[in-house]
């Protein structure tokens, strides 16, 4: 067995190819599903608190958190 010696070289990456379809099982879509509604959730729970707030720093914290969970939503719904 060769060890690399140049530690610095790259490893290759994977292609994504586009014509793969993942199939998925009724369960894990059902996962889907359910990981969709508690991010759609958790917005909803940070837009409604970041409305409430006096606080400038508080209230920006939220509005990210809230970003964050509507990108993780999008991550979930890509899987679809």
């Amino acid at each position: 067995m060769k060890l690399r010696e140049n530690h610095s070289e790259e490893l290759p990456t994977a292609e994504i190819n586009p014509e793969v379809v993942i199939i998925m099982t009724e369960k894990e879509l059902l996962y889907v599903q359910d990981a969709l509604g508690h991010e759609q959730y958790f917005q909803t729970q940070c837009r409604e608190t970041s409305a409430k707030m006096q606080d400038p720093e508080l209230k920006h914290c939220i509005e990210d958190m809230s970003r964050k969970h509507h990108e993780i939503f999008n991550s979930f719904f890509s899987l679809l």
